[in-house]
């Protein structure tokens, strides 16, 4: 009886993942890879017309399919029909698999980890027939401030980003001064931020892409000042002042979460932040059958009755049926 218990477990187990890993294909070659990070993309069956590409960025100590399963960005794309992009570090690059969002190398326009999420797009762009559809980028902690790097190098590429506990874009440029900004020990005028990010494209003429900001207020790792200068550095991009702010308290009469959107007023806000009170270093998730649940809880995914991605989505305007 042991032995077979312990047979129908391995079983189990070798089933369940295999069923999460069918819910995304490696992506073999995709160009230039100076990065040296791997892809996997998640397209659901039958579809015809994508409403979007989502670049979905895990956080350290994570992988893609970890943060498919914590995020439901996968189970999203099901339902409402667009394609999700998950970018991955690997643990010869990085022990924690953290992005490299503190290494001048990587974070710079067409160089490094930057480049390699870059040419991924590139690729399933080319590969699904989808140059002209919108792409969003998105990610936690080390994902999220990869997701700045993204937009800031490569501001013409995306719509949106949603940062979940993330950086400004060049907070640091070293591993020394990596924990200083993790700590919210860098602050600068909303200006000096926004230079950090128009330097990398000096020629740029376009607007920046619209993002919105999910911070835990009681993060140990990622302190919440950086959602306080993410919120300048953008609104600063998009030529707003951080005082002209529309502040929500108790969002969708959840006490824990207050919202703020910029500028004051907007139908379609240019910034936006989530603020969740007594949440540490993690996604807040809402697992069940809802139309505004969903996520699963895991070591970084903590149960509020709040799903980041669902707003993280709504934010994209992604969740219109089809």
């Amino acid at each position: 009886m042991q032995k077979l218990s312990f047979s129908w477990t391995f079983i189990f187990i070798f089933l369940l993942t295999h069923i999460c890993s069918a819910q995304m294909n490696k992506i073999e070659q995709f160009g230039s890879n100076p990065g040296a990070l791997d892809g996997f993309l998640h397209v659901p069956e039958n579809l015809t017309q994508p409403q979007g590409i989502v670049v979905a960025m895990h956080g350290c100590l994570q992988d893609a399919e970890t943060y498919a399963n914590e995020t439901g960005w996968n189970d999203l794309a099901d339902k409402y029909g667009f394609i999700v992009l998950y970018p991955q570090q690997r643990a010869e690059n990085n022990a924690n698999r953290c992005f490299s969002w503190y290494q001048e190398g990587d974070i710079n326009k067409d160089q490094g980890e930057a480049l390699s999420i870059r040419n991924m797009i590139l690729h399933v762009q080319a590969q699904h027939k989808l140059e002209k559809i919108p792409i969003y980028a998105t990610g936690l902690s080390a994902g999220g401030a990869m997701t700045a790097v993204m937009m800031a190098t490569y501001p013409e590429l995306f719509d949106a980003g949603a940062i979940i506990a993330g950086i400004p874009y060049k907070a640091t440029t070293s591993l020394a001064g990596a924990f200083p900004a993790m700590q919210g020990q860098v602050d600068q005028r909303p200006d000096q931020w926004s230079a950090l990010v128009t330097e990398q494209n000096p020629d740029f003429k376009g607007e920046y892409p619209r993002i919105v900001v999910f911070h835990g207020a009681a993060d140990p790792v990622v302190n919440r000042q950086n959602m306080v200068e993410l919120a300048q550095q953008w609104t600063n991009l998009h030529g707003l002042k951080p005082e002209q702010v529309e502040v929500i308290e108790n969002f969708e009469g959840n006490t824990h979460v207050t919202r703020k959107n910029y500028p004051e007023g907007a139908a379609s806000p240019k910034v936006v932040t989530y603020e969740v009170a007594e949440l540490g270093h993690a996604l807040a998730v809402d697992p069940g059958s809802g139309p505004k649940q969903g996520g699963q809880t895991g070591k970084y995914a903590v149960d509020i009755d709040f799903h980041f991605t669902y707003w993280a989505a709504d934010f994209f305007d992604l969740l219109q049926d089809q």
